[in-house]
């Protein structure tokens, strides 16, 4: 019998028995995952109260046409940033809760070796495309937005790894830190931009870069005991990360690409101009962000410390309790969006974005949409199975380009938004109904051996 089900049968015999499954769900919703919930959005908060100002400042400041740029060049932040997630950081959430203190110590200095050569590959890449892409604009002001993003990238990168390593390990007070240093840096940096009439793309970059440097820096003097880097582990914790990141990394290019495309798609079809509609639209939704990324950022750990000490069945009623939990919280926010969602993008971004409230609508629909999906996502992530997450994915590209342009290219901003919200609803119905097959068939696999 294989051994692994002959584990998993004790368990779910245990469970049974002493009627476990009953008293281990209130007890994963505890009072201590209660505390670093709260400390979660606490941090989203900041996160996203960071984003949610530089954007609107950005906006309000310059014409649509450079705001729309603006989004593009983030765009490819959010990709690379999105990537280096999946390909790195997901797997050291997922395998971390496993290992103990040693262990762990090692394989965070791998997973920051692994970072830095992702970097390297990120900077090569923009140089590469930096010299065989136009933006259509004067070449000085390409030269200066170019130079600018390549200065950005590794510091935004690495920033971001080191405050899902704080996730990973549920240390949110460390996390909160440094989203509060980036806060201050960043926003009073685009106030002294505004007050001396300095803003551009190029600096609200510039800032960007300095405040995940200061934020970074300050990780490694807290954290430099905390991690050691054993040269014969590198290439092993890679291989352990491949196993599952291969297709973490699949479904995570693929996940990032169907919302970074919008923006290009929109800028190519109807100009530069829809793609800072776009960017306007979906900062208007925004407000809905601490609370939802801030439980985004605690269900992936929390998934895999449950699957670690409790197993596939407690799992899975941990995450259909989540999912229910959390749509239901979330869902007034998103109606309250909808009922005022054109008020809402002309009092943040100004009277020139206003009429396309019912973008905005759809927007908002398809938060509720996500938040849904997301706890089923990460299960099969952590069920090691993120291959069925990455075949789940490419239905909403295909629904892109199918009829996904046709959409766009008649009606625009709003046929985008109609499209993301029809491939997400597809999608998140399939992953449901996906999660459950396959934790069924565990469970026919244990009773029948």
């Amino acid at each position: 019998m294989n051994l692994k089900f002959d584990f998993w049968k004790n368990k779910a015999n245990k469970f049974v028995k002493r009627n476990n499954l009953k008293y281990k769900l209130p007890y994963i919703i505890s009072k201590s995952t209660a505390i670093k919930s709260s400390l979660s959005l606490i941090d989203q908060s900041v996160f996203s109260v960071t984003n949610f100002v530089r954007n609107i400042i950005v906006a309000r400041i310059l014409s649509k046409e450079s705001y729309g740029l603006f989004i593009l060049l983030f765009s490819v932040l959010m990709l690379l940033t999105d990537v280096q997630s999946t390909l790195i950081s997901t797997p050291y959430t997922i395998y971390s809760p496993r290992l103990n203190t040693e262990e762990i110590s090692k394989y965070t200095g791998s997973s920051i070796i692994h970072q830095f050569f992702f970097s390297v590959f990120s900077v090569t890449l923009f140089i590469f495309a930096g010299f065989t892409i136009h933006f259509g604009l004067d070449q000085k002001m390409v030269s200066h937005i170019f130079w600018s993003i390549f200065f950005v990238i590794p510091l935004v990168l690495i920033r971001d790894h080191l405050r899902r390593i704080c996730f990973a390990q549920l240390k949110i007070t460390k996390a909160l830190v440094i989203d509060t240093i980036v806060f201050f840096v960043q926003i009073l940096g685009l106030l002294l931009l505004v007050q001396f009439h300095f803003v551009s793309i190029q600096h609200v970059f510039w800032i960007m870069g300095l405040s995940c440097l200061l934020s970074s820096s300050y990780w490694f003097l807290r954290s430099y005991s905390a991690f050691s880097i054993s040269f014969g582990r590198i290439t092993k914790d890679f291989k352990k990360n491949w196993k599952i990141g291969k297709w973490a990394f699949a479904s995570g290019v693929l996940w990032s690409l169907k919302v970074n495309l919008y923006p290009w798609i929109l800028a190519y079809v109807h100009g530069i101009e829809s793609s800072g509609v776009w960017g306007a639209c979906i900062g208007a939704v925004a407000v809905a962000n601490p609370l939802i990324l801030g439980i985004q950022n605690i269900i992936l750990p929390k998934t895999a410390y449950v699957y670690a000490k409790n197993g596939p069945f407690v799992l899975r009623r941990f995450i259909i309790k989540s999912s229910i939990i959390y749509t239901t919280v979330i869902t007034p926010f998103c109606f309250l969006i909808i009922l005022f969602a054109d008020e809402i993008l002309t009092i943040l971004y100004g009277k020139k974005y206003a009429g396309n409230g019912i973008v905005v609508l759809f927007l908002a629909i398809n938060l509720i949409i996500l938040v849904f999906e997301f706890t089923f996502s990460r299960g099969l992530f952590t069920f090691e199975r993120a291959d069925i997450d990455f075949k789940i994915n490419i239905i909403p590209i295909i629904f892109l380009f199918f009829p996904g342009l046709w959409f766009i290219k008649v009606y625009g901003v709003t046929g985008a938004a109609t499209t993301l919200v029809l491939g997400n609803l597809i999608a998140a119905v399939i992953r449901y109904f996906s999660i459950s097959n396959y934790i069924n068939s565990l469970r026919n696999n244990i009773y029948v051996k």
